[in-house]
């Protein structure tokens, strides 16, 4: 604080300086001719160098204004003084401080950008109040300047409860987008679609993806056994003797391939009817739910460890 109102005196005394040379230089130009005496008025105004002193004492306030605003870190009333002490009338020296100042200050004031939403919708109709205080063209669309800092926003809708948020601006953030949602019930339409739709009988229908892997599941595993079972009967063939029928422990490796062909068929029949068996599990218990048709009628099934169930839904 010191140095700043050091620095604004020393302003004072060299534009008080230049003040004055420029008096001393216009009073030592020689005249053509005597300057007639000015005749007295009743309403003479005030002296002509009481405007000057005024607007340069306001143009040193200005300056010291905006320095200790800006420590402060009150950019907006620093950037205000900036800009009022940038003016044409103001001294050269104090000039060129506050047109830079002005220039730093807006570039980081922050900002912030209120949107209101129910649903897809923009809603305008909201008041908004920012640190306390109403803010009328907050939902206009553009950016509002604040101090960095914390601020607290609350949005007012029509007929709802306020809603708040606490916010922290950064100095130099432009254009901060802030949304609040609206809750769900505020469209009158989804409202009253909501029961309509909730009185519609539902079943959950079998997808026909379960039915293609379930017959895919009991069609393996058949396949397996017919396959696991020759594999079987021919192993037991070829251990027994020569002289039962069997070649044990003279078998050909052609003989043997045969049981090894038919054993991997089986293998592979079987994995594709668990793996069958558990696609077809799956998508029955993830099927969706949709509404029953007037007339309509529905197959459905169920089964239970230990039970199974089969029925027919739907009105005539």
């Amino acid at each position: 604080m010191r140095c700043v109102a050091f620095r604004a005196g020393l302003l004072v005394l060299a534009a008080s300086a230049l003040d004055a040379r420029h008096a001393y230089a216009e009073g030592a130009e020689p005249s053509a001719a005597p300057t007639p005496a000015p005749t007295a008025s009743p309403t003479a105004s005030a002296p002509p160098t009481a405007a000057p002193v005024d607007t340069r004492a306001k143009c040193v306030a200005e300056h010291e204004q905006s320095q200790i605003a800006r420590m402060r870190e009150s950019l907006l009333t620093a950037r205000a003084a900036a800009l009022s002490c940038s003016q044409s009338e103001c001294p050269a020296l104090l000039r060129t401080d506050c047109v830079q100042w002005f220039a730093e200050l807006d570039r980081e004031v922050p900002s912030l950008v209120i949107s209101v939403r129910a649903g897809a919708n923009d809603v305008s109709a909201a008041s908004v109040r920012i640190d306390g205080n109403a803010v009328p063209q907050a939902l206009d669309g553009q950016p509002l300047e604040l101090d960095p800092g914390r601020h607290l926003v609350e949005v007012l809708p029509s007929g709802q409860a306020a809603l708040t948020r606490e916010v922290v601006l950064a100095a130099g953030e432009k254009a901060r987008l802030l949304v609040f949602e609206l809750p769900s019930s505020a469209s009158p339409a989804a409202a009253a679609s909501a029961p309509a739709s909730a009185l519609l009988p539902t079943y959950r229908p079998v997808p026909a993806l379960t039915w293609v892997l379930s017959g895919t599941a009991v069609a393996a595993l058949a396949a397996g056994s017919v396959f696991g079972g020759l594999a079987l009967s021919e192993r037991s063939k070829l251990e027994q003797k020569p002289e039962s029928g069997g070649c044990s422990p003279y078998c050909s490796d052609a003989q043997v391939a045969i049981v090894h062909h038919r054993a991997l068929a089986a293998d592979v029949l079987f994995s594709v009817a668990a793996a069958s068996a558990v696609g077809a599990v799956i998508s029955y218990l993830v099927r969706p739910e949709v509404p029953i048709a007037t007339g309509q009628l529905q197959l459905d099934f169920g089964f239970s460890p230990g039970s199974a169930s089969f029925g027919i839904r739907g009105d005539l």
